[in-house]
């Protein structure tokens, strides 16, 4: 495909269309195209993390979703996004910050945020913050009569009110 060879978006378009088409690859190569031209473009930059996060080069990924947030730490989107890869990579403390700063952002509105923030909370031990979310999760998905997010919140929820009471409410070692 010929594109204009200085243009940045351009690149970083074609690419995100080629990784949602599963074209690997080729998408990474118009990514990378794309920020190496315009590395400003935070929609650029939070593509070709979230295409490296799908190839499983999670480091790389982090770079550039960290970038995606710095560019525009008012999305929710980008910080939901970076939140998920640093879970992936092990780093849940981290992963928490940005849930709560996109659950923030969304007005504590958006079920699968808190849904993930709730998890975080619940891997780092902090069991009672976790139940206090996945409830508002809960009735988040609810209200929108999201019946498969409902059923695993509801599922999530029972193991962290057995986990704080198992553990004092939140009292244990974190892990990191």
């Amino acid at each position: 495909m010929e594109l204009n060879p200085d243009n940045g978006r351009a690149h970083s378009n074609l690419g995100s269309a080629l990784s949602e088409k599963g074209r690997t690859e080729e998408a990474l190569e118009y990514l990378r195209k794309g920020v190496a031209l315009e590395p400003k473009f935070a929609d650029g930059q939070n593509n070709l993390g979230a295409a490296l996060a799908r190839a499983g080069e999670l480091d790389e990924a982090i770079l550039h979703m960290s970038q995606a947030v710095d560019l525009a730490p008012q999305s929710v989107e980008y910080r939901y996004n970076f939140g998920r890869v640093l879970a992936a990579k092990g780093q849940f403390a981290d992963a928490a910050a940005q849930f709560e700063q996109a659950a923030d952002l969304s007005g504590m509105r958006e079920p699968a945020i808190l849904d993930m923030l709730a998890a975080m909370y619940a891997e780092t031990g902090r069991y009672q913050e976790a139940v206090v979310t996945a409830r508002k999760a809960l009735d988040g998905a609810n209200q929108q009569q999201n019946a498969e997010l409902a059923a695993s919140l509801k599922s999530s929820l029972e193991r962290y009110e057995a986990l704080a009471r198992g553990k004092g409410g939140g009292s244990a070692e974190p892990r990191q």
